[in-house]
């Protein structure tokens, strides 16, 4: 299966999850958003690799915590509960090009979390 085919069955399946799932408010501000990028993708493909780099997609979510947090926000729950434990959770790649991660220790780390935040900024 091509790459291009098996990006569009991944999509084909998060949007049956998504279905079921999401809000109808979510829906009804991501959905034009959405359905534009994938659009575009016809004109060029290679604007698979940068989707998060705008934050056409991912507005509201990459950026649920200010950027400046995430490093306490990282070494509080590494104390929490173990450096190594949350590097196994961490990305090795920016996935698409997100200006909101923070490289931490040859990992990427990004915390959309609003939760999590909340354990640094609280104290």
């Amino acid at each position: 299966m091509s790459l291009t085919n098996k990006l569009a069955s991944s999509y084909a399946a998060a949007v049956k999850l998504s279905e079921k799932y999401e809000s109808k408010h979510w829906k009804i501000i991501n959905q034009p958003k959405r359905d534009y990028f994938f659009q575009s993708l016809n004109d060029d493909f290679s604007k698979i690799e940068n989707f998060r780099s705008n934050k056409f997609l991912s507005e509201g979510l990459d950026d649920a915590v200010d950027r400046k947090f995430i490093p306490d926000v990282f070494f509080k729950l590494g104390e929490m509960h173990g450096f190594e434990k949350i590097l196994q959770y961490m990305q090795s790649k920016n996935i698409g090009n997100s200006e909101h991660s923070i490289k931490i220790f040859e990992k990427y780390i990004e915390i959309p979390i609003d939760p999590w935040a909340r354990i640094v900024t609280s104290e």
